[in-house]
């Protein structure tokens, strides 16, 4: 939806305020997942840590950022700070279990697609043995190194969010003044996606930058930092073809069976700003919005997948 169209129609500034705190939402989650990637106990170095943890996580954090950027401003309305650090800290810890649950899902889905596939196979006992210690491991070493990091982060948001202005009635309760908007694809949307793939180039390029600084016996070429960059945009565009491209020789079946995944998702996202024709109340477009950027990041998160089987 373009600008001069939103400032046309009725209810576009509720939906441009609405449409802000949830995006806000899920950067600070975004933000959050990105502390517990980097500076808590990981193996690897920082490039790593970014490109295969938090860039592959970003899809299950955003939107979960999403729903606390536009849900914890209303529970916080009329509070005493002591009753905003108890709504943080009851938020921030089941934040926490829902985040951890989906990561560690998310991180160690071959193993749990393994114990159903493999059943049948030679040794599965021993097998399944081996496989459910590492994820009891995997679950508790997630659970350490995600809960304390999002329960004092909800519980600094919503104290942040009482002591601020940002969660007065004129933000969140006039709604009901508003009737719907256009819900388009237009040029501001181009103009964010090209933003994200110069921001995605941007940060891998300075996690590259620290990771040369900070790890010892790591020499990055000076090819790479010229390198990283259009190859993080690039998987925006590619998703889970950028491997097969860097690396021909490896990947592309799997490229072909992550993209059966991954491309109905993306198109699942887009879907709405081409079928819905008619203006939409304002909690279908934020949806919207929100739904098509985590698809986005499936894709990207797909692609990161792709782009590891393919280099090994």
């Amino acid at each position: 939806m373009s600008l001069d169209k939103q400032k046309s129609e009725p209810g576009a500034s509720a939906f441009t305020n609405r449409l802000g705190a949830a995006f806000r939402g899920g950067a600070i989650m975004l933000c959050a997942s990105m502390v517990w990637w980097l500076f808590l106990a990981q193996r690897g170095d920082p490039f790593m840590r970014l490109m295969f943890g938090w860039l592959s996580s970003a899809w299950l954090v955003f939107p979960v950022g999403v729903a606390l950027g536009v849900l914890l401003p209303r529970f916080l309305q009329r509070h005493t700070l002591l009753s905003s650090v108890g709504v943080g800290l009851l938020v921030g810890a089941a934040t926490s279990l829902v985040l951890t649950t989906g990561v560690w899902l998310w991180s160690n889905h071959q193993a749990l697609i393994g114990l159903v596939t493999n059943r049948n196979s030679g040794g599965y006992a021993s097998y399944s043995y081996s496989v459910r210690n590492q994820l009891r491991e995997e679950a508790w070493r997630s659970f350490v190194m995600i809960a304390p990091v999002v329960t004092a982060w909800v519980t600094a948001w919503a104290i942040w969010f009482n002591r601020s202005k940002r969660n007065g009635p004129d933000a969140y309760e006039n709604d009901a003044a508003s009737t719907a908007v256009h819900l388009r694809l237009d040029r501001q949307a181009l103009l964010v996606f090209i933003s994200s793939l110069i921001g995605f180039g941007i940060l891998a390029t300075a996690a590259l930058l620290i990771t040369s600084w900070v790890t010892r016996g790591i020499q990055v070429p000076y090819s790479s930092f010229l390198a990283v960059g259009p190859a993080a945009a690039g998987l925006v565009i590619l998703g889970p073809w950028l491997g097969p491209l860097i690396n021909p020789g490896g990947g592309s079946s799997t490229a072909w069976q992550l993209t059966s995944v991954a491309l109905p998702v993306l198109v699942f996202g887009v879907a709405p700003f081409f079928i819905w024709r008619r203006p939409v109340r304002i909690a279908k477009a934020i949806t919207a919005w929100c739904g098509l950027v985590t698809a986005l990041l499936f894709w990207i998160a797909v692609g990161v997948l792709s782009l590891g089987w393919s280099i090994g």
